[in-house]
């Protein structure tokens, strides 16, 4: 107890020294329990003090101890501890399996903490194992019951128990502990603006005079001033006080607590396009090659349900973020598509395409490339429909005629040319 003290202090030398003492008392009295706690601990020390080698071999006498007692409490605490180790070392496969069995035990016999508990041990764990799906409702409770917070808000994952989850793509919902909350009549209409106008000007350290220009443009100081403390009032009633943080007049979304769809595709679009695990030549050779991950780009697509706020695509406050997630995902949808072109894998490149087309039916470019790969299909027919439905979509909703790229691509794939009247049978 004494060493586990120490540790919490961060005095590693002094926690070490009594956890040896701890083992040697252990070991003489033939007390089982308390060698392996002993074992675990200085495992742990270890590791902390840059010898994990040593660290592992004692996890061995650890769990060997455990298995002779039976006990599957020490063996759970084993398989955390292997996973932890496994993870620091990049031995992903290893960590995972580890993982995988020690979470299993714990949600068999219902575990929540452990001697030598720590959250530093804990939180990454729940975190690598909500990334890949491991026990996932068993890792939910973990988190909740012991209150875990990573230092990072996890804001990629949608599965953390966050308290207050914001849709803003292709919908608006807010949904508080796991209940999308709903709004009879009007009332709450002023509060709901409040907090898209905050997520759409960043979310974070946003001054309260720009929320005021965007949500009473016509009202004096005074007036606005009063107006949104009433409205902040109001949507912290819907949200719990601590998720909206007013600091020297500027108002936060709280990232320990609220967790936005619009916040992680910009994450795991940042961290997909940079990621090292793979190389993509998106086209000009002579451009450096970015890096890129097909996972997390592929969860990123996946959140992209639509454009930033549609009911409010006439606010002048929302153009700037909608705009933003919006040229994002074009480069999502392109990088991926490419991705496949370079493979000639053109099918899985033209359902990519396509995919995007259906979220974002005025992108040009994509349908450029989606001509291109089915050409290399033998699709010429299709190919040219692409071209017709990008041309009457641009025309129907923005009154403009395909570009110039578009259409030289269109001639120079030598499509078959379809007459007005066939345009219009297959408008019929």
């Amino acid at each position: 107890m004494s060493a586990w003290r120490f540790m919490l202090m961060n005095d590693l030398p002094r926690a070490r020294t009594d956890a040896e003492t701890a083992l040697e008392l252990a070991a003489k009295t033939g007390f089982e329990i308390a060698e392996a706690q002993a074992y675990f601990a200085l495992a742990h020390l270890l590791r902390l003090s840059g010898e994990g080698e040593r660290g592992r071999e004692l996890l061995v006498r650890c769990r060997r101890v455990g298995r002779r007692m039976g006990s599957t409490i020490v063996e759970y605490m084993s398989l955390l501890s292997e996973a932890t180790f496994a993870f620091a070392e990049n031995r992903e496969k290893a960590g995972r399996a580890s993982l995988k069995s020690a979470l299993a035990l714990g949600r068999a016999n219902g575990y929540v903490y452990f001697c030598w508990w720590h959250a530093s041990l804990l939180t990454p764990l729940c975190l690598k194992a909500l990334e890949v799906g491991i026990e996932t409702e068993y890792v939910k409770g973990l988190i909740h019951t012991c209150r875990l917070i990573p230092e990072s808000p996890p804001v990629h994952l949608e599965h953390w128990p966050w308290p207050i989850r914001i849709y803003t793509l292709g919908r608006f919902e807010l949904v508080r502990d796991g209940q999308s909350v709903r709004f009879p009549g009007k009332t709450q209409k002023k509060p709901l603006e409040l907090l898209k106008v905050l997520i759409a000007l960043g979310g974070e350290d946003v001054a309260e005079t720009l929320i005021n220009d965007a949500l009473w443009p016509d009202a004096d100081g005074d007036l606005a001033h009063r107006s949104f403390e009433i409205t902040l009032h109001r949507l912290r009633k819907l949200t719990g006080a601590e998720a909206l943080q007013l600091r020297n007049g500027q108002l936060s979304l709280h990232a320990g607590q609220c967790w936005t769809d619009a916040w992680a595709f910009e994450r795991l679009f940042a961290d997909g396009m940079e990621n090292p695990s793979r190389r993509v030549d998106l086209g000009a050779r002579r451009n450096p090659q970015p890096r890129m991950s097909p996972r997390l780009l592929e969860k990123a697509a996946a959140l992209y349900q639509g454009h930033f706020l549609p009911a409010d695509s006439l606010e002048t406050w929302a153009l700037s973020m909608r705009e933003r997630l919006r040229n994002k995902f074009l480069r999502l949808v392109l990088a991926q598509g490419m991705a496949w072109e370079q493979t000639r894998e053109f099918s899985k490149a033209a359902d990519c395409y396509r995919q995007g087309l259906e979220v974002d039916p005025l992108a040009e470019e994509l349908y450029q490339r989606l001509m291109i790969c089915q050409v290399q299909l033998g699709q010429q027919a299709e190919a040219a429909q692409a071209y017709h439905r990008c041309k009457t979509m641009l025309m129907k909703s923005l009154g403009l005629a395909p570009s110039s790229k578009t259409a030289d691509i269109y001639t120079a794939l030598r499509l078959p040319q379809e007459s007005p009247q066939s345009d219009a049978s297959r408008t019929r």
